[in-house]
């Protein structure tokens, strides 16, 4: 069987290592893992297995039509960042067009209990909240929106950015003016001694965050700008557009179960 996972998330890891373990259980290789990520630096988490096959790079649709084809897939899993909407649009369709079974992996949802909390549509929403108020400004939302956040007043010596360390994002926000101190680049998701420990090195007043849920480390945020006295601005989560959609524990017991009817019907001679 064999297996594409569109990955670059913690549910995309953790999803292949499931799947090695269930090869390991049945003491051989029956299950072929493909995953894909867009950069090296998501390729350097994934474990290390001769069942699983790691493919770097972005991929439009087309090209993942003709990947899904070419590595004959049996089931493609989209376990991309649950903000990447386009992305899962493009699996989505690219499934369809060569008619491979897929699934969505959504990420579980929590909410904040700090009391002061603004809640926002998008990123062009919260900078539009942003250039009302005055202060010290956190960001953890990423470098691919990064962008818009030029826009808020004396961005240079008021925002900091936190983001992943890798070459590529380190040139495009030093582009965008976020340079030295204003740029923390490291990888998360953190503890709230750390995100503490960040917001007190920003003398933040605010910290912007997606609602990334439990594996993105939302819920450190949010303790963290509760015991450190800092508004909070969340940028909702995007409505999932594609079906079926399914938690992790979901989306493994689908995978066991796929598995195991299929060694059913190879017995049975089907």
């Amino acid at each position: 069987m064999k297996v594409v996972i569109f990955g670059g998330t913690t549910e995309g890891r953790q999803l292949a290592e499931y799947l090695i373990q269930l090869n390991k259980k049945q003491k051989m290789q029956t299950i072929e893992v493909h995953v894909c990520v867009a950069s090296e630096y998501g390729a350097q988490v994934l474990p290390e297995d001769a069942a699983l096959k790691v493919h770097v790079g972005r991929l439009e649709q087309a090209d993942m039509q003709e990947f899904l084809q070419a590595v004959q897939a049996d089931l493609c899993v989209d376990a991309t960042h649950p903000y990447a909407v386009i992305v899962t649009q493009n699996i989505y369709q690219a499934c369809k067009a060569v008619e491979v079974p897929y699934i969505r992996v959504r990420r579980e949802m929590h909410t904040c209990e700090a009391s002061d909390s603004v809640y926002v549509e998008d990123t062009q929403a919260a900078v539009d909240y942003l250039k009302g108020v005055t202060g010290n400004i956190l960001i953890t939302t990423g470098s691919k929106e990064l962008h818009l956040y030029t826009q808020i007043p004396d961005y240079e010596s008021r925002c900091t950015a936190r983001v992943l360390p890798a070459q590529s994002v380190v040139e495009t926000c030093t582009e965008l003016g976020f340079t030295g101190k204003h740029l923390i680049c490291m990888q998360g998701p953190f503890d709230l001694e750390m995100n503490l420990a960040t917001l007190r090195y920003a003398n933040a007043d605010f910290l912007v965050t997606k609602a990334s849920g439990k594996n993105g480390g939302y819920d450190e945020k949010c303790e963290a700008a509760l015991a450190a006295g800092v508004h909070l601005v969340v940028i909702g989560r995007p409505k999932e557009q594609v079906e079926p959609v399914m938690s992790l524990a979901q989306a493994e017991k689908y995978l066991s179960d796929m598995i195991r009817g299929r060694k059913e019907n190879q017995k049975n001679g089907e």
